[in-house]
């Protein structure tokens, strides 16, 4: 699986990975570990910590629901 990684120099930006095999975005927020996952939007995963603290977003079918994504 190849993945694009876009990593911003202000440590306070989120992570992007794109992955184009399987068309999904992932926006990490913070280094804390997920261990709780929801899907309240079809498509869009939302992760927790252990706290309830969301610490990042998958995005599936990425460049049909996200405008002007790049695809290879």
């Amino acid at each position: 699986m190849s993945t694009v990684v876009l990593t911003y120099t202000d440590p306070m930006s989120p992570h992007l990975r794109y992955s184009p095999d399987v068309d999904i975005i992932y926006v990490r927020l913070t280094d804390r570990q997920s261990v709780e996952s929801d899907e309240e939007t079809p498509g869009i995963v939302t992760d927790f910590d252990a706290d309830g603290n969301v610490v990042g977003y998958e995005i599936f079918d990425a460049s049909r629901v996200v405008e002007n994504w790049p695809t290879p």
